[in-house]
């Protein structure tokens, strides 16, 4: 995280966040819906971004984010991980409202690390699952 959100955001900023949080929580207990939770987490992610007033920033997740969608629904399954994605989310968010880059970046770089974990087992049980019926 380059610190322009957690400098350039006002506490209303953070307290809406936080509130947009709250209100998307129970959709990952409650949802039957796979498309809805990758779109509560984009939809998290871009406001994140857009704390810190950096288009470059913005487009470089825009593009990220249209790139790992199809790899992300592939493993995705209702309830896995809810719990401790919302609970990163919170980390990320505390670290930022405390304005403490060093927490937020760690928490945003452990968030991130743990994601590209999952993706890269999604797409290795995707193949497994491919070849296993093929043969």
């Amino acid at each position: 995280m380059r610190g322009n959100a957690v400098a350039r955001a006002s506490e209303d900023q953070f307290a809406e966040l936080v509130a947009n949080l709250d209100a998307a929580e129970p959709l990952y207990d409650r949802t039957n819906n796979r498309l809805r939770i990758p779109e509560a987490d984009e939809a998290f992610h871009v406001a994140l971004v857009r704390l810190s007033r950096d288009a470059e920033l913005e487009q470089m997740l825009a593009n990220i984010t249209g790139c790992i969608r199809y790899v992300r629904m592939i493993g995705l399954k209702i309830h896995d991980s809810a719990q401790g994605r919302m609970a990163a989310y919170r980390v990320i968010l505390a670290g930022m409202i405390a304005r403490d880059l060093k927490a937020s970046s760690s928490a945003l770089r452990c968030h991130i690390e743990t994601r590209k974990k999952d993706a890269t087992h999604s797409v290795r049980d995707a193949f497994s699952h491919i070849y296993v019926q093929a043969g």
